[in-house]
């Protein structure tokens, strides 16, 4: 994917695809914290409606104007892709993408 590129979207479960599963379809393989922040790039660009070249990920969310639902829906979002749960206030905890990657990137 390219850095600009937003994750393709599964119009059926509303989840974004991602290609993180063994050759035989089996589990998910840990993913980075590149990765994790790779995905929020390109999840707040396309919805802010701005290039992803333009979003720093050392800048707070509310520097973006992330609203409070928005963050819930960007951490649901987030929460399909990682399958696995994450707390929709973890955003507040850690105000920035390369934070809050760095954070859900750990074991």
């Amino acid at each position: 994917m390219m850095k600009d590129e937003a994750p393709e979207r599964n119009e059926e479960s509303n989840t974004s695809e991602v290609g993180n599963r063994d050759s035989k379809g089996g589990a998910r393989t840990p993913l980075s914290a590149a990765e994790i922040q790779e995905w929020l790039v390109s999840y707040l660009a396309k919805e802010l409606g701005i290039d992803a070249r333009e979003i720093d990920v050392e800048t707070p969310f509310d520097n973006y104007g992330l609203s409070s639902a928005s963050a819930v829906f960007m951490t649901s979002d987030l929460s399909e892709w990682l399958q696995k749960e994450i707390d929709p206030t973890l955003p507040y905890d850690y105000p920035t993408i390369a934070a809050l990657a760095r954070r859900l990137a750990e074991p």
